[in-house]
């Protein structure tokens, strides 16, 4: 370790926000830091690198440190189409009803023998548990998305909706999961087949998927927003990459939802907790409140960079797709540069767009030179020692 002179820590925010702090401090006290022979460079990375925990840290393990922002203030790229779609428990039963009793997903347990037509918190929890895996997949075929990401909750969601998905004919066999509870093996591979085409959708979470960049990929569905603002801007920018048009849509449940939430249950890592009750009342369960989140979301990104937000029986209720190209582009066009299709704006009478590409090229242009004085005046270190 006394040889280290260079410390990156990729998605610091991921890393902080896991708890990784202690070990981070660790590992540095470990590695000298200072004298002539002994120059510590720490770099940080990550998309969401705004926050006051970031800045905490940054403050104290980094001296004079430069920031360097390639993105400019957050906003949602002009190549990107995102849509909250939200789901009431009317709707939710409907759907429920449509696909008929065999045809209806597994949930989480958390709600045991309920009578889903009834108006309690929890048959109306378990209603959108049951129909938003049918909503998504209904999402798929009406979109007719040849590939895409879908982001879940948690391990035990992504493992649930893939049995659901490979339970039907036009979802069977293209379907595979990318999270933490796989074998390192296991998910590079299912990764390998998504950017190969030989996998459609792969079905992941928040943390499985940073920094992922799949080339050109043109939709993408969160069963559930995020309760962490910085993944949902992670999540919707997994699209609209790179010039080429995206679509991401959240589905949103406008009641609470009863979910796991483990913390230091012991039988969590063995999938056999089944206490049921509210973490307030020593259980591993919480009410998910996702329009509070929707909320917050919207303090966050400013009415401008808002998603447009439907009721999910606008979708429930289409049978034709061009009916809905009045609030998306044409549904062929996802996936295409932005610059190739005909009838698009391009850069040169895009003002906003022109704008953005001026800025990218300034910020560019710093950092090469950041860089080419780092590489001189390491090279002029190693000259003089």
């Amino acid at each position: 370790m006394r040889a280290v002179r260079f410390l990156a820590l990729d998605e610091v925010d991921a890393l902080l926000s896991l708890g990784c702090g202690p070990q981070i401090m660790q590992l540095l006290g470990m590695i000298p830091r200072h004298g002539r022979r002994h120059r510590l460079q720490i770099i940080m990375f990550s998309a969401t690198l705004n926050s006051p925990q970031v800045r905490q840290l940054s403050d104290r393990i980094q001296e004079n440190a430069t920031w360097v922002d390639v993105r400019g203030p957050e906003t949602i790229p002009s190549t990107l189409d995102h849509i909250v779609l939200r789901i009431d428990p009317k709707t939710a039963l409907q759907l429920i009803q449509e696909a008929g009793p065999n045809h209806l997903p597994r949930t989480d347990l958390v709600h045991m023998k309920t009578n889903i037509e009834a108006d309690d918190a929890a048959a109306l929890s378990q209603r959108i548990k049951q129909a938003k895996p049918l909503l998504c997949l209904r999402l798929i075929k009406l979109f007719q998305m040849d590939q895409a990401m879908i982001f879940c909750r948690t391990q035990l969601d992504c493992d649930l909706l893939l049995e659901f998905m490979q339970s039907e004919d036009t979802t069977r066999g293209v379907s595979a999961t990318l999270h933490a509870g796989l074998a390192d093996l296991q998910r590079r591979q299912n990764l390998a087949l998504f950017k190969a085409g030989d996998v459609r959708y792969l079905i992941c979470t928040d943390v499985a998927a940073r920094g992922i960049d799949i080339a050109g990929l043109p939709f993408m569905i969160s069963l559930t927003l995020p309760d962490e603002l910085d993944n949902y801007m992670h999540r919707v920018g997994r699209v609209g990459r790179a010039d080429r048009l995206g679509l991401a849509i959240s589905l949103m449940s406008s009641v609470p939802e009863q979910v796991w939430y483990h913390r230091s249950c012991q039988k969590r890592a063995r999938g056999k907790c089944l206490n049921r009750a509210l973490t307030t009342e020593g259980g591993c369960t919480i009410w998910y409140d996702e329009p509070e989140i929707l909320r917050r979301l919207e303090e966050r990104l400013g009415e401008a960079n808002m998603p447009e937000i439907l009721d999910a029986n606008t979708i429930v209720q289409t049978t034709d797709p061009t009916t809905l190209r009045a609030f998306v582009h044409s549904l062929t066009q996802y996936g295409k540069k932005k610059s190739q299709l005909k009838g698009e704006t391009n850069e040169e009478n895009d003002p906003a767009l022109r704008h953005q590409i001026d800025s990218a090229r300034v910020v560019a242009k710093r950092v090469r030179q950041l860089e080419k004085d780092v590489q001189l005046r390491f090279l002029r270190l190693m000259q003089g020692s």
